[in-house]
């Protein structure tokens, strides 16, 4: 389905008609099988689904909209946070899938197509207000000396945010400790803020956790 979703928007002729339609202030209704698979798309639990990842089916979707609440948060997340989500087997399929740079791709662009066309779904889960990090992502890479990987994760989201398994430009910041490798390569080359783990225990001090 996302290859239908994506080929349609592709066409010239038919993004002229979209917008100016929009552009007159009608609203797109769905209509007929087609629109039907349309409609169920805009939400991420629909739209993962239709992406047909082997073993994961709309339950499994469901599950990964619940549980990561964004396109993007599924595809970077790591293995530890995905069987959190799915069984092993489907996390593994899930992972495989979007290993794949051709299908990461066209994910990228069916969701983008229907955000552009008022298509698409709240694709940010609520962010909890009040909390010092809410709405940011960080990653972990290296090894963590002074504490558990599972405990620095526990203490970053008591402060409000997401802890990811891969670096990208929305990243707020890498906390590197010994060994990081391609991690920080790319948290350097994005020019993503990197915290050491002597600056990273400080950090979380400062902020009133028991470290």
């Amino acid at each position: 389905m996302a290859h239908e979703i994506h080929s349609f928007f592709e066409d010239a002729h038919n993004q002229q008609v979209i917008t100016e339609l929009l552009g007159h202030g009608l609203q797109i209704q769905a209509q007929g099988e087609l629109g039907a698979e349309f409609a169920a798309s805009t939400t991420l639990a629909g739209f993962l689904d239709k992406l047909h990842i082997p073993s994961v089916g709309p339950g499994g979707a469901q599950k990964l909209a619940d549980k990561f609440g964004s396109l993007e948060a599924v595809m970077d997340a790591d293995w530890l946070d995905m069987r959190q989500a799915l069984p092993e087997k489907q996390a593994n399929s899930v992972r495989e899938f979007f290993a794949l740079p051709e299908n990461r791709q066209l994910a990228e662009a069916s969701e983008k197509q229907l955000r552009d066309f008022g298509m698409h779904w709240q694709s940010e889960k609520k962010v909890v207000e009040g909390l010092p990090l809410s709405g940011e992502t960080w990653v972990l890479t290296g090894k963590v000396e002074l504490m558990s990987r599972d405990v620095a994760k526990e203490h970053l989201e008591s402060l409000g945010a997401k802890v990811a398994g891969s670096v990208s430009a929305k990243t707020h910041c890498v906390v590197a400790g010994p060994g990081a490798g391609s991690k920080l390569t790319k948290a350097n080359e994005l020019g993503v803020k990197v915290m050491d783990e002597e600056t990273f225990i400080a950090f979380l001090k400062k902020h009133g956790l028991n470290v």
